[in-house]
């Protein structure tokens, strides 16, 4: 038998903690506590106190509660799964809580080798090294002196280089003080081995990308492909705006009406729409091509591919579909409740008031990305590529999906999605697996859980063999 495993960290950010009264929100957290319903939100939650303040918590990836779905195939060709919990602190966090900073690996096509890139409010600002297969030896370092610190989310490889998009949300105290980000955005195409002078800086319009789907060489350019918004969600409204409109009005897509960036950047209501945009960068003459290749008419974040043909050139791609309408009115559901007058009271709300407590950005389905087919029925000829869709049932909503490649894969497609899902009316939780072949079918197995497993993180694949 052959088994197969989904390790999924937690990486979220939870409403129940977005309380500007820190003495209500400490009681709230004691009070959760002692129910021990949300008790695997608690101990990866961190904030910080400086000059302006005490932050709000936020979710510390690398610590807190691992969900594992194990799949395993008998000599039938029958699949069985089962699902395992455990709180952990993984050796990257404690390695990350040593050196202060935080680094994310993807592994360079054909070598397998790590890069890792890390960020410091100090010089130097932002490091990119690459790191052997075996995760032993340090085999280059890359200081590309920035004179500023920016949140590096994510960072594509191709077999050539290391892509890094630098989106300008700085740790400036000017940034800082006014909230949102900086005006200009460029993409560092980084030879793997590279020195300081082989790095190419291409300037691309205003963005917020936190997520790659893939990146890779087509000849004279490197192609990168990411989920881009107009506005940054991380770390939210700042200085006296009220939270829940912010959020209500952002994920508010009613007013996005273009394909064209320039169309909808400065529209405060949407300004959270979030599509999958393609930049080729042309390394010969430094040219930069770039268009939204999903329009408008959903948004979606949360990027996967088959993990195969990462920094290789690929034909499909997945991601989340954002429910504008859940999400617009998740923050406005939750402002109601801390209305209430005593916190025994907001305890005694029945559980089907917390519906839309749990998150601010709420997944309702998955799409399909086909990169080499153009949709025929596009929207004001916007030129998409086309799309497929799998929608959840009404007030289902998924998070942490992963493409799972079959044992005897041929194509790029031959797989399933993984995705944890949550029903809000019965207040349960499921895996859904979808064939990605057939991808507006029927789910082909659907695994209720005993645990709640929250919204808003990352899921990731690794087979035990």
């Amino acid at each position: 038998m052959k088994k197969r495993t989904m390790f999924v960290v937690l990486e979220l950010y939870s409403l129940i903690l977005l309380s500007s009264n820190l003495h209500l929100r400490d009681i709230i957290l004691k009070k959760i506590e002692s129910v021990g319903r949300f008790k695997s939100l608690i101990w990866g939650l961190k904030s910080a106190v400086s000059v302006f303040g005490k932050t709000n918590n936020l979710w510390v990836e690398g610590e807190g509660m691992l969900h594992a779905l194990h799949f395993t195939k008998d000599a039938q060709g029958n699949w069985s799964f089962y699902y395992k919990k455990r709180f952990v602190e993984t050796d990257t966090y404690k390695m990350e809580s040593q050196k202060k900073k935080p680094t994310f690996l993807p592994k360079a096509p054909e070598t397998g080798e790590l890069v890792a890139v890390g960020i410091d409010t100090t010089k130097p600002h932002c490091v990119v090294g690459v790191i052997s297969a075996d995760g032993k030896e340090l085999v280059h370092k890359l200081d590309l002196q920035l004179d500023h610190c920016s949140l590096f989310h994510d960072i594509g490889v191709t077999k050539k280089y290391n892509i890094l998009i630098d989106f300008m949300l700085t740790m400036r105290p000017e940034r800082i003080m006014k909230g949102g980000q900086e005006k200009d955005a460029r993409i560092a195409v980084i030879p793997h081995y590279g020195e300081l002078d082989s790095v190419k800086w291409f300037n691309i319009e205003p963005c917020v990308t936190y997520h790659l789907m893939n990146t890779f060489e087509d000849g004279d350019e490197v192609v990168v492909r990411g989920c881009t918004a107009n506005a940054a969600i991380i770390p939210g409204p700042v200085w006296g705006e009220d939270e829940f409109d912010w959020f209500s009005r952002g994920f508010n897509f009613k007013n996005v009406a273009s394909n064209n960036w320039n169309d909808h950047k400065t529209i405060e209501d949407g300004m959270l729409f979030t599509s999958v945009r393609e930049w080729r960068l042309n390394m010969e003459t430094l040219e930069v091509k770039e268009r939204d290749v999903t329009g408008t008419e959903y948004s979606m974040d949360f990027p996967i591919i088959n993990e195969d043909f990462t920094g290789l050139k690929h034909q499909y791609g997945y991601a989340q579909v954002i429910n504008s309408l859940a999400s617009s009115k998740a923050g406005n559901d939750f402002a109601i409740l801390l209305q209430l007058t005593t916190i025994q009271n907001m305890f005694q709300v029945p559980k089907r008031a917390f519906k839309s407590v749990s998150g601010k950005t709420k997944y309702g389905g998955l799409a399909k990305l086909h990169f080499e087919e153009t949709e025929k029925q596009s929207p004001n000829n916007e030129g998409n590529v086309k799309m497929e869709y799998h929608w959840l049932p009404k007030n289902n909503f998924c998070t942490g999906s992963a493409f799972v490649a079959k044992p005897e894969a041929v194509e790029e497609e031959d797989g399933w999605i993984v995705t944890f899902a949550h029903d809000e009316d019965s207040d349960t939780s499921y895996v859904l697996v979808v064939d990605a072949k057939n991808f507006g079918s029927e789910p082909i197995a659907k695994v209720n859980l005993p645990q709640r497993v929250p919204y808003g993180y990352h899921g990731s694949f690794f087979s035990s063999t």
